[in-house]
């Protein structure tokens, strides 16, 4: 039980983490809007959206795995 204590934790930090990269992007995309016409900033901006969305995989991947050997550990299988 120890350690699905510790996965829940886990768990949970990814969360938080992948809810901090959706609030980035939506950020990085709505400063994007405001450069248009401005080239440069506009590649920043959308340089930037990827690069979190690159993050936002990672961690749903992570979260996801981390989801499963929780639900295994539980004997959970939902339907």
């Amino acid at each position: 039980m120890r350690e699905g204590r510790h996965v829940e934790g886990e768990v949970a930090a990814l969360s938080i983490g992948m809810t901090l990269e959706k609030r980035a992007i939506a950020q990085f995309s709505a400063l994007r809007k405001t450069a248009a016409g401005d080239p440069r900033a506009e590649k920043i901006f959308s340089d930037l959206v990827a690069w979190e969305q690159d993050h936002l995989e990672v961690l749903t991947r992570q979260y996801e795995q981390m989801r499963e050997m929780y639900w295994e550990e539980a004997r959970f299988w939902p339907f």
